[in-house]
C-alpha cells in the first residue's frame, strides 16, 4: 500500500534547534543578570524544570507518515509500523502544534508518539487540524472494521462496544 501523506514537517530540525537556542539564551541571560548565590538558584529551579520538560518533549518528536491502514514512525535508522487499531486517540499536546498519538499498549516507541505536522502551526491551524481530523476518521473506520471482524458483524455486539 502506498503511503499517502507525511505528517511531520521536514523542518523539525529547525524547530528543535530554535527551542534549544531559546533555552540557552534565557539561561545565559539569567546567569549574567543575577548575582551568584543560593537565592538566585532557588528562583532558577522552576525554570530549569520547565526547560527540562520542554526539551524532553521537543526531542520526543518523531517523523510520521501514514496510509489508509497504518502509521509509520521513523526511529533512528528504521521505521515502526503501527496499525490504526492500536491507536487509542490523537490529541493536541501543546499550543505550538505538537500532536500526541496515544497507543493502547506500550510498544517499541513507548505508549505515546509525538509529531509536529507544521512548524507554522498557529498560522495554518485549519489545514493541520483538517489533516488530523482525517486521520481520526481513518482510525475510527479501521477500529470499526476490526470490531466487525471480531464479532462477525453482529450489530447488537457492536453497539455494546460503544464505538
Amino acid at each position: 500500500m502506498q503511503r499517502t501523506k507525511t505528517l511531520t514537517t521536514y523542518t523539525i530540525l529547525v524547530y528543535k534547534s530554535t527551542v534549544l537556542l531559546m533555552v540557552a539564551v534565557f539561561l545565559t541571560f539569567f546567569f549574567i543578570k543575577s548575582a551568584a548565590g543560593p537565592s538566585s538558584l532557588m528562583i532558577l529551579a522552576p525554570y530549569i524544570y520547565l526547560f527540562y520538560v520542554m526539551i524532553k518533549g521537543v526531542f520526543g518528536i518523531k517523523y510520521v507518515e501514514y496510509d489508509q491502514a497504518n502509521l509509520y514512525v521513523s526511529h533512528n535508522d528504521y521505521q515502526v509500523q503501527i496499525p490504526f487499531e492500536e491507536i487509542k486517540e490523537v490529541k493536541l499536546m501543546s499550543i505550538d502544534g505538537v500532536y500526541k498519538f496515544i497507543l493502547f499498549k506500550k510498544g517499541q516507541l513507548g505508549k505515546e508518539i509525538l509529531c509536529k505536522p507544521s512548524i507554522w502551526y498557529p498560522f495554518n491551524f485549519n489545514k493541520v487540524d483538517n489533516e488530523l481530523h482525517r486521520i481520526r476518521g481513518l482510525i475510527y473506520k479501521r477500529k470499526q472494521e476490526s470490531y466487525k471482524e471480531i464479532s462477525g458483524g453482529d450489530q447488537a455486539q457492536l453497539s455494546s462496544m460503544n464505538l
